[in-house]
């Protein structure tokens, strides 16, 4: 006997209570001095009861965009997530719109709610325009939701999941088949702060409720803390510290609905740390020497440039075929994947052009100092330098944080001296 169909309720929330209707759509200024705040839109969020396993997809729309129109996000608000990225922008709340109002006048705001719901939920909203006393008389048809069944799939969801990056610290492309930390700075260097990568479980569809996560690390290259980031679609993320130069696997168990164990290998790397009127010597176990005679350096910055005298490439932290590589630059592994067959004397000197190109392709300058992202831009940034030293090896070294070329950072290693193009 099949079983029996369950019957959703659905409600609109503003704020945690039902939202009073019909729904003014206005704009709240809360000002600030001397740091403008970004203004309030009005927000609407479904609740749906009992909670479906899995969360549905919502179709926003505004039967009359000319007075109220339906966003994801606010007109404030810029979203650089790509599908297929492992970069850490939280993928939208599905179940939240904002309505933002345009003229005075009546209007329908709908959300059309798939699998396994399978209703349209019509939600009466006014905007006031530039008169916030008027508000349309109360009318039955203005003042209750309209819900309608709509046809749609219920068969059994199965999930599947892996683990990824949450925030790489980094532009990150692509799936990731091994994650990597790094050491340590030394205190005081450059005077940066520095930021260490965390980790997500992603499952694929998402859950309507987030699954509980616990993790565990093995070995000793790695160890992790806990903090919680909700808006990424689960409720535990990991961060990752280095320890020591090596391998770690870490584990993530899933809760309901998944119950099931997520591996994935953690290398750690040694980092290094670059003021500029200072060179560097690598020796073939990985340890690194300091001078300041560009000549006897494999590796040499001088405040507007960075020498590599051996020849070196700049490459993408992975790869997104969608996108297009910053200029002067080449597609690139995952940086744990990054080997010397992806080496080509590209460059002899790093200087400020080539350098700005790569790490921020998607950035103006507006004024001196200041930058302004150009929001659409699609451009992977390049930060890998993979170059030759003296002695005939090769070393990865990811450009994490730059203060200019007056001071890079981030973690390398010496690769082996086996052929490269």
């Amino acid at each position: 006997m099949p079983a029996a169909a369950v019957h959703y309720a659905v409600r609109a929330e503003c704020g945690r209570a039902p939202c009073a209707l019909p729904l003014h759509a206005q704009v709240r200024f809360l000002g600030g001095n001397p740091t403008p705040v970004p203004p309030l839109y009005t927000q609407i969020r479904l609740s749906i009861e009992p909670a479906p396993g899995v969360m549905p997809a919502v179709r926003w729309m505004s039967l009359n965009p000319s007075i109220v129109a339906v966003r994801r996000e606010t007109p404030f608000q810029h979203t650089l997530q790509m599908p297929g990225d492992t970069a850490a922008t939280p993928a939208p709340d599905l179940l939240q719109s904002f309505v933002v109002p345009k003229k005075r006048g009546e209007t329908i705001v709908v959300a059309e709610i798939g699998a396994p719901v399978n209703e349209r939920i019509e939600i009466p909203v006014y905007s006031s325009g530039n008169d916030d006393t008027w508000s349309p008389p109360h009318t039955t048809a203005n003042s209750h939701l309209t819900v309608k069944p709509i046809g749609g799939s219920t068969q059994a969801v199965t999930f599947n999941a892996r683990i990824a990056y949450a925030d790489p610290v980094t532009s990150t492309y692509g799936t990731a088949s091994k994650l990597f930390t790094e050491m340590p700075w030394p205190k005081g260097t450059g005077g940066f702060f520095q930021s260490f990568g965390s980790v997500r479980v992603d499952v694929s569809p998402r859950p309507y409720r987030p699954p509980a996560v616990t993790w565990r690390i093995y070995g000793t290259a790695a160890t992790l803390a806990q903090q919680h980031f909700g808006a990424f679609g689960l409720a535990d993320t990991a961060i990752l510290h280095g320890v020591r130069p090596g391998t770690s696997s870490l584990q993530a168990h899933v809760g309901a609905p998944l119950n099931r164990d997520f591996s994935i290998p953690i290398v750690t790397y040694a980092t290094l740390v670059l003021p500029c009127h200072r060179g560097v010597r690598f020796a073939p176990d990985g340890t690194l020497t300091f001078t300041t005679d560009r000549q006897r350096s494999d590796l040499f910055a001088d405040c507007t440039s960075v020498w590599v005298p051996h020849g070196g490439i700049l490459l993408t932290n992975g790869n997104d075929p969608k996108r297009a590589a910053a200029r002067g630059a080449y597609r690139g592994p995952q940086f744990p994947d990054l080997t010397v067959s992806a080496w080509r004397n590209a460059f002899t000197v790093l200087d400020a052009k080539r350098y700005d190109n790569a790490i921020e392709p998607c950035a103006a300058p507006e004024s001196p100092g200041v930058e302004r992202i150009l929001y659409g831009c699609t451009t992977m940034p390049a930060r890998t330098l993979l170059f030759r030293t003296s002695d005939g090896h090769y070393v990865k070294w990811l450009i994490q944080n730059g203060n200019g070329l007056f001071v890079l950072a981030g973690p390398y290693e010496v690769l082996s001296k086996q052929s490269a193009p």
